[in-house]
């Protein structure tokens, strides 16, 4: 999809076509690549939540049990 610049408020604006999903209010690092390609990178907070060691191995229980198939075919080649 091609979109052109516009100005806005003193700002140059690029609208995002809305089936990119990105909400109102999203943060984005903007840099220029030596090709001249505007680069948009997500603000990441890195404020995650954590799991237990406990619950760690219960997942990974289940991802190998989902798996298990796909597992042993990969062993098997």
């Amino acid at each position: 999809m091609i979109v052109k610049s516009r100005k806005q408020e003193g700002c140059l604006v690029l609208p995002i076509p809305s089936y990119l999903n990105i909400p109102e209010g999203a943060e984005y690092e903007v840099s220029l690549s030596e090709k001249g390609e505007l680069i948009f990178s997500p603000v990441v907070n890195i404020q995650g939540e954590f799991v237990t060691n406990d619950e760690l191995s219960v997942i990974t229980e289940d991802i190998f049990k989902e798996y298990d198939d796909v597992f042993r075919e990969l062993v098997d080649k």
